[in-house]
């Protein structure tokens, strides 16, 4: 089995960023792989820092976190539009991925 599920479809708008930070690595002459590293540990530490208890991904720059105690009531639409609303934090929910497993 897969240690992380296989994202066979993503928004538009992901891959976007995706590009902006190539050319942005590009330019400066940076790995995107380490960018995307960084950005996604200080997230993580963050978030734990905050009591969001996050554990890092070992092959992925994905960070895929369940919502907190507290906002359980919400679904994940709900939960995303207050992410961005309150924290200026896009959020992907796992409905808009299209995923499969290996050998589940």
């Amino acid at each position: 089995m897969e240690e992380f599920p296989r994202i066979r479809r993503l928004p538009p708008y992901v891959f976007a960023s995706i590009n902006e930070l190539k050319l942005k690595a590009r330019r400066e002459g940076e790995d995107i792989v380490d960018i995307y590293k960084k950005r996604r540990d200080v997230l993580i530490e963050g978030l734990n820092r905050i009591g969001w208890k996050v554990e890092k991904p070992k092959r992925t720059m994905f960070v895929w976190a369940k919502i907190p105690d507290g906002f359980q009531n919400m679904d994940s639409l709900e939960f995303s539009r207050l992410l961005l609303d309150k924290a200026k934090m896009a959020a992907l929910r796992e409905l808009d991925l299209v995923i499969t497993v290996k050998d589940m």
